[in-house]
């Protein structure tokens, strides 16, 4: 939900003439070795050119325009996120396998570079899904690729998606959906597209065929250097409670992050209260800027990071969400700085973002992490405080120990004379 109330201008295609380098054997050969999701992909992002558009001026104009805009967001932005997150976000976060986006449409590639350890994204918005039957019709046309040059501009321009202006860019003829900008971005990435399903989510949270007035969503899976990922897409309004538990019940079974950047402030109003109780009470960790959760709400509960710069929103239309709690909390915690623009505050390059971890849930993973050597003794976990463990079990192989403090349960397992590993989890 990327909303800018303002109008951003279409830039027109280049009209760029490339060299014919590509054969009919060539061409026969890529269509070999891909599968129809790959193929597409790469025809999207312009790594793939077929035989009848070689000599088109207008086809080859918006594939260069794509390329060119792509390798600027690399240069300004996106290029330097994953390095920058390995750094500063991975190591405060051990134990999510899967990325939570509300309002982040199809923006695959932050969540990608942001989180480049997950294995599972789950992408939320109110632009519309489509089908991959839908892309297959329109590849041989031309004003499939000015379409989709018109329809990820300003992605690529601003770092992020504005809705009012997609949902018209991704309802038409020659473009119908977000699946065509997740391929495209994908591509881009390095990833072979492996699948592409069109699917729905019932009230339980499962996974079920498309339809039945269930919510609808997209799942895709690819892979890179020979690690398979999955990629959902779920259309929907988070202001309206019905679909609500459909989200809810699916996460609620993932140890997810949550990752929130130009939302609009939507998480500050109360037709959003849900979903925003739903993040600060199910996610590991949650990374935002500040136009996700009011700082207020990240209590003395929270370990909190703060990144980059902030005084105030920097778009005027936004003003009257200013916190200045956050500018105080900025003010007096020497944030770390961020290496790229990101975020409204793109073109100012003021960008701040906000790293906020449940001290249990960072407890648990800090106690995770440790070796005992000592087990039946005690042990010193070098934190200043000393965990007396009682072996309650023991055999050949080794033994395994379970001691409970407070809300936490401690179980100690050592096998084969090794160092033993103590594991942490919170018993509500």
């Amino acid at each position: 939900m990327k909303k800018i109330i303002f109008a951003l201008c279409a830039i027109p295609c280049l009209c760029l003439c490339a060299e014919n380098t590509t054969t009919e054997t060539q061409e026969e050969t890529v269509q070999t070795t891909d599968n129809k999701f790959n193929l597409a992909a790469k025809q999207l992002a312009g790594s793939y050119i077929p035989n009848e558009f070689l000599n088109d001026p207008e086809y080859l104009g918006c594939i260069e325009s794509v390329k060119q805009r792509w390798e600027t967001l690399l240069t300004n932005s996106l290029g330097h996120v994953k390095a920058w997150a390995e750094t500063n976000i991975s190591p405060h976060i051990t134990d999510a396998n899967t990325v939570f986006y509300p309002f982040g449409g199809p923006d695959i590639a932050y969540a990608m570079q942001f989180f480049p350890q997950a294995d599972t994204y789950v992408l939320l918005g109110l632009e519309p899904i489509g089908s991959f039957a839908h892309i297959e019709k329109n590849l041989s046309r031309k004003e499939t690729f000015k379409a989709v040059d018109t329809a990820i501009s300003a992605y690529l321009d601003k770092g992020f998606f504005i809705t009012s202006e997609m949902m018209t860019q991704l309802s038409n003829r020659d473009v119908r959906g977000c699946v065509y900008l997740l391929l495209l971005q994908l591509s881009k990435l390095g990833y072979k597209i492996l699948s592409v399903e069109d699917i729905s989510i019932n009230c339980d949270g499962n996974e079920v065929q498309r339809g039945n007035g269930e919510l609808d969503a997209l799942k895709m899976k690819c892979a890179k250097d020979g690690v398979t990922k999955t990629v959902y897409y779920l259309r929907i309004d988070f202001s309206k409670a019905t679909k609500l538990p459909h989200i809810f019940n699916f996460m609620h079974s993932k140890k997810f992050v949550t990752l929130i950047k130009s939302a609009s402030y939507a998480l500050h109003n109360k037709e959003f209260s849900k979903v925003r109780a739903f993040i600060l009470d199910n996610s590991q960790a949650v990374l935002q800027d500040d136009t996700g959760i009011p700082f207020y709400f990240f209590d003395s509960k929270w370990e909190k990071y703060p990144f980059g710069v902030y005084t105030q929103p920097t778009l005027p239309v936004f003003e009257r969400f200013r916190q200045q709690t956050l500018s105080d909390f900025f003010a007096q915690n020497d944030p770390k700085p961020i290496s790229f623009k990101i975020g409204y505050g793109f073109y100012q390059n003021r960008p701040n973002l906000l790293l906020a971890i449940p001290k249990e849930r960072k407890l648990l993973q800090e106690v995770s992490k440790l070796s005992y050597e000592n087990m039946g003794k005690g042990c010193n976990c070098g934190q200043k405080k000393t965990i007396v463990i009682k072996r309650s079990e023991q055999a050949a192989v080794g033994y395994a120990t379970s001691v409970y403090k407070k809300s936490f349960r401690i179980t100690v397992e050592r096998k084969n004379g090794q160092p033993a590993i103590a594991r942490v989890e919170l018993v509500k």
